[in-house]
């Protein structure tokens, strides 16, 4: 069997185990549940409060908090399905993958081409939602930033699974990875400024979230669903509106620089293909 036949196989046997277990397939969607129910029922009118009467402060404040929903989404999917990778490894069905005759790279792109495929799918099936209940509340989102935020999904999606790919390489048990999830799942609310806006967290705490993918991801979503109507909002006051862009994540800096769009889609393109080959690195040198 070729290699490209093998990858294929084995991200088909990935998927279909997948989505035959429900458990795994609802608690991808826990993280943005949760978010999205904190939001709702607290969050929401403690942020409008502050805000005051502005006009478009709800489809701002929405638009904001969606696109963390999605950011966070994107990381904790790949998070869960990779427990297949766990799993297979700690039963010894990763070692008979290995001991084939197929070059061990194909299993490992088979790894991570399923991951990145469902990983992408259930961000698409979030984004989705979000959007619906953007749309429900009065929202305008120019269909152009609707498909300019899908394309900012697969680099999104591509780091997040290259970056917990060589994490869960270093896990050979289901309960070790189970625990570990669940902190990442718990961490990255607030890595992508979602629980908290960014602009309260300390100015080294500042940096570190401005250096890391998933909160560039948020970054640029959030842009697209919510950044329309700033300017608006301040009335033409651009130092006021810049200053709320700080506060609220739409801006990201590291040490004072400030990451433009374009450079997070790049540092998301390169995290992944870094991410992939210490992975693979990893899992073939342990098994050496």
């Amino acid at each position: 069997m070729s290699s490209a036949n093998v990858v294929l196989s084995l991200t088909k046997r990935n998927a279909l185990l997948f989505f035959r277990d429900r458990s795994a397939v609802f608690f991808s969607f826990l993280g943005a549940i949760i978010i999205l129910g904190l939001y709702i029922l607290f969050l929401r009118d403690n942020y409008l409060g502050e805000m005051g009467s502005n006009p478009g402060a709800a489809a701002i404040v929405d638009g904001w908090m969606m696109a963390g929903v999605i950011a966070v989404t994107s990381v904790t999917t790949p998070g869960v399905f990779l427990q297949c990778m766990v799993n297979d490894r700690s039963t010894g069905v990763a070692d008979d993958f290995m001991s084939s005759p197929a070059k061990p790279t194909a299993f490992t792109m088979g790894y991570i081409l399923s991951t990145f495929l469902i990983g992408l799918l259930m961000s698409l099936a979030v984004m989705a939602l979000a959007l619906m209940y953007l749309f429900s509340m009065g929202a305008s989102i120019p269909a152009e930033n609707i498909l300019l935020a899908v394309g900012v999904l697969f680099p999104s999606v591509l780091s997040a699974s290259a970056i917990m790919f060589f994490l869960a390489s270093f896990i050979r048990t289901e309960a070790a990875y189970g625990g570990f999830n669940t902190i990442v799942g718990t961490m990255m609310g607030f890595v992508t400024g979602t629980y908290i806006p960014v602009g309260v967290l300390p100015g080294s705490v500042q940096n570190v979230v401005g250096a890391l993918p998933a909160s560039h991801a948020a970054m640029i979503l959030r842009g697209l669903f919510g950044g329309r109507g700033i300017d608006a909002m301040f009335s033409g006051d651009t130092v006021a509106a810049d200053e709320f862009r700080d506060l609220m994540g739409f801006n990201l800096y590291v040490g004072g620089f400030q990451i433009e769009p374009w450079m997070g889609i790049a540092a998301m393109l390169i995290t992944a293909v870094v991410f992939f080959i210490l992975g693979t690195y990893n899992i073939h040198r342990k098994r050496a």
